[in-house]
């Protein structure tokens, strides 16, 4: 099928970003994502990190359901939200060209191509590249795939592929259906984990205060360690009161995996 709201706006620049907001309130705009693009073809990790955090946050169910509440209900499922969305990503990890609409000093109207719009302080660019199918997209993913795929892993691969791009993605698309039914085979620790580390992970190099942190990870449905749970907090913020709680946690933040630092591209 097609996706006529992907022409809209407010579908376009409703995104996420957990390295932007811990707290999800808020994400890099359509414009600001081709920023990080264009930095990830340049060998930059946090623009692969920060456009892949952004899919992932973009795509999870809570981001429609937000989207619904923010824009008033639309005649759409979450798992068309979930393919227009991705179609829109990978529109923009294709992009071959920017250029922008100007007004000549005789009052004509000339089309310049701009490498770097925002330098410039450009706004309302467009983009020209190449172009995956909507039936493509629907026969390769499923909602449910989210919590599986590696998006920054598969942003950094299309970003230093060069002129392949679009193929390469494309054969990705092609293999994702056989890695799907092997996953569900296969025990991953892909998901909540993940989530929860990068929260924490980024929230300590952001220098956040820790039941801030905790907040974050109530926000974002993450559950307690189990230890926690055992003893009748199941909140992190609760458990951050508990001396005991507060013990566990801090020994989780200390094991924390190593951040990437970021600078923050979009912003």
């Amino acid at each position: 099928m097609s996706f006529p709201h992907l022409t809209d706006r407010a579908f376009r620049d409703f995104n996420f970003c957990a390295i932007w907001d811990p707290t999800l309130r808020r994400g890099p705009s359509f414009e600001a994502l081709f920023k990080l693009v264009y930095y990830a073809r340049q060998g930059d990790l946090p623009g692969s990190m920060e456009f892949g955090d952004t899919m992932y946050c973009t795509l999870r169910p809570a981001a429609f359901e937000a989207y619904q509440r923010a824009q008033g209900p639309r005649a759409f499922t979450y798992a068309e939200w979930f393919h227009a969305k991705v179609k829109m990503f990978f529109e923009i990890l294709l992009y071959k060209r920017l250029d922008v609409l100007e007004m000549t000093a005789i009052e004509n109207f000339e089309t310049r191509e701009v490498e770097q719009p925002w330098k410039e302080g450009v706004r309302g660019f467009f983009h020209h590249g190449d172009w995956i199918d909507d039936e493509e997209i629907e026969q390769a993913l499923i909602p449910e795939d989210n919590e599986r795929l590696n998006w920054p892993w598969l942003v950094h691969e299309v970003s230093a592929v060069g002129t392949n791009r679009t193929e390469f993605l494309r054969e990705w698309l092609r293999r994702q259906p056989a890695e799907r039914d092997a996953a569900t085979r296969k025990p991953t620790s892909w998901g909540k984990n993940r989530e929860r580390d990068e929260i924490i992970s980024n929230g300590v190099e952001r220098k956040m205060d820790k039941a801030e942190i905790c907040k974050a990870l109530d926000k974002r449905n993450i559950p307690a360690l189990p230890s926690l749970r055992k003893a009748g907090l199941d909140k992190w913020a609760d458990a951050w009161q508990d001396l005991d709680g507060r013990q566990s946690i801090q020994q989780l933040f200390s094991k924390r995996p190593k951040a990437v630092k970021f600078r923050t591209l979009s912003k």
